[in-house]
């Protein structure tokens, strides 16, 4: 992009043939050149606020008496700040875990800016003017005698130039600005070496600038008890705009912080408005049919999604009974947690209330146990079994399961019954057991003890029969939002037709084949994973409420995946999240352009 001249090095004009796009191109230097957009971030302290600016677009500010925090934006064209409610590019900024920062935080950071430019300086103006053009052409051609489909050919140009001109501008801009990647010849041994050419913003400039930001929030911005009672909520991570989300009602989670600190992590799934209601965690508010969590607008969140949310979807409903509510009012935070991020199941709540664990019961083992619960009920509902009437069985079975981890706990202490639990994976396989034949032939028996079940699990898993199948025998097939590919070098292939499942379970000794008809109902997923060195390995994936969820991961026989399967398993379940969203707002645009 420069030539030389005189032994000085000068930027090419660029010229475009198209003048809005030229218009255009100029919009973006003057908004870039005028609001500084090239310095990554400025603090400024007085004495009553402290001030943030992100590439001379966004501004944190926080006052410094009442600790509220507050976001600006600014207006490119005249240089004023406007106040928002969030700004996605606050979510590029992680603070915790306090970690090195990667280079996909600073092209997410690239990213934002260059959108906020290009939207500012009206790229989308240009492109449905184009459009408008397009089909004003193609009327007045079909009026002209033109056949329709000539008609359209005839006006296409219009649009496309119009497009690829402002494309070619945004590209131009954007190298000059970041630099580009370009391939130079060595000047010794031959070959070719890539690098990046110059921009204006260098990328360890970014870098090192997304670390100023984040030790300035640690240092001047932080509030620590506002910021352990986030952790509280989902320590896995943390981001700016998760901060600033929950800093909108500062003294709500600082109230709920105070009254039952257990019950933060249901805060991410409920409006920020009504956290600091006086009856916001009353009995009456969480068990009432008629009452606010019957109302959609009790979980509708217009801000960017938290962690937890992102991780786990769906709505609360009002919970059946108070002794459902008790017992997550009175569970630990760790076991509210667990609760929250799988499904937020009332009936989840009420077999546990009514398993009634004592009190003595680690942490780690109720946890789990209201995991497994909530995963049993989500299979029994994806092969349309009435939860109510296994009831009594899926209580019998799951007492049984903490009273074999009692055991444990007793002979081998803590620090071993911590290592099992989180390894352990013999509650699916005993729920996929009772399901299938165990609740319809009247087990588990009411002195079952674990240990018992699972090895009647085992062996029936063992003895199935490679063409097992619980539906019709109709031949179905279904479409798969994730299709073949590899991930991390292992193979991973949708199973898309009954036939295909079915030798699924016979090639892998496992009861597979019987879930077409969930999955040909859209409500169940299943893929195959081959890894390089030939292990193999069928991972479930239940689908309801929009969003996809892990179900289970098995090896030959029902074996142990490996942790490569595992990190694989969980990359699909959340593409295949991120690809029933993309779905569902197609669907919505369709919608709408009909409209």
């Amino acid at each position: 992009m420069s030539e030389k001249e005189g032994g000085a090095t000068r930027r090419r004009t660029v010229k475009f043939d198209d003048p809005e796009a030229a218009a255009f191109y100029g919009r973006l230097k003057d908004f870039s050149v005028r609001n500084r957009v090239t310095r990554v971030y400025d603090l400024e302290i007085d004495d009553t606020e402290m001030r943030m600016t992100l590439l001379g677009s966004w501004m944190l500010v926080r006052n410094r008496d009442t600790g509220a925090v507050s976001l600006f934006e600014r207006d490119y064209a005249n240089g004023l700040w406007n106040g928002i409610d969030h700004a996605a590019v606050f979510g590029s900024i992680r603070l915790w875990p306090v970690i090195g920062v990667q280079d996909f935080d600073s092209d997410a950071l690239r990213m934002h800016l260059m959108r906020k430019l290009y939207r500012d300086a009206g790229a989308d103006g240009i492109v449905r003017a184009a459009k408008r053009r397009r089909s004003d052409a193609v009327y007045r051609n079909i009026a002209a005698g033109m056949e329709y489909a000539d008609a359209v050919d005839e006006a296409r140009p219009l649009e496309e130039k119009a497009v690829a001109e402002i494309t070619r501008a945004q590209t131009v801009f954007s190298r000059r600005l970041f630099g580009e990647p370009v391939v130079k010849p060595r000047r010794s041994r031959g070959g070719k070496r890539s690098g990046t050419a110059r921009g204006y913003v260098a990328p360890a400039a970014l870098t090192n600038g997304l670390k100023g930001i984040r030790a300035a929030f640690h240092r001047h911005f932080r509030d620590p008890e506002l910021f352990r009672a986030i952790l509280s909520m989902d320590y896995r991570g943390m981001t700016l705009a998760d901060y600033v989300h929950y800093a909108g009602n500062r003294e709500g989670v600082l109230k709920v912080c105070r009254e039952r600190k257990n019950l933060l992590p249901l805060l991410p799934f409920v409006r920020r408005d009504q956290w600091g209601d006086d009856d916001f965690l009353s009995q009456r508010r969480w068990t009432d049919p008629s009452g606010p969590l019957s109302s959609p607008e009790f979980t509708a969140e217009t801000q960017p999604a938290t962690p937890s949310r992102a991780s786990h979807w769906g709505t609360f409903e009002p919970f059946p009974d108070r002794a459902s509510f008790q017992w997550l009012a009175r569970s630990r935070n760790t076991v509210v947690r667990e609760w929250v991020r799988h499904h937020k199941d009332p009936l989840a709540a009420s077999i546990m209330a009514e398993i009634n664990l004592p009190r003595k019961t680690p942490a780690v083992v109720a946890g789990k146990m209201v995991r497994a619960v909530a995963e049993a009920l989500q299979l029994l509902r994806a092969f349309e079994i009435e939860p109510e009437t296994v009831r009594e069985g899926m209580i019998i079975a799951f007492r049984a399961y903490a009273a074999g981890w009692a055991r444990l706990n007793e002979r081998e202490g803590y620090r071993r019954l911590s290592s099992a639990v989180r390894s352990d994976s013999n509650a699916s396989l005993v729920m996929d057991y009772l399901i299938h034949r165990g609740f319809a032939a009247g087990l588990p028996a009411r002195n079952a003890t674990w240990e018992s079940l699972v090895r009647r699990s085992r062996e029936w898993h063992e003895e199935t029969t490679p063409d097992f199948q619980i539906d019709d025998g109709i031949e179905r097939t279904w479409d798969s939002l994730v299709g073949p590919q590899v991930l991390d070098g292992c193979r991973v292939e949708p199973v898309t037709a009954s036939t295909a499942l079915r030798a699924e379970g016979k090639a892998m000794h496992h009861c597979v084949g019987g879930y077409a008809g969930p999955c040909a109902e859209g409500r169940y997923r299943v893929f195959h994973i081959d890894e390089p060195d030939g292990t193999r390995s069928t991972l479930g994936v239940h689908i309801a409420e929009g969003k996809a969820f892990f179900d289970q991961l098995r090896g030959p026989a029902n074996s142990d995946p490996s942790k490569a399967a595992r990190k694989v398993a969980n990359r699909i379940v959340s593409m295949y999240s991120a690809a029933l969203d993309e779905a569902a707002a197609d669907i919505i645009r369709a919608m709408g352009e009909a409209a």
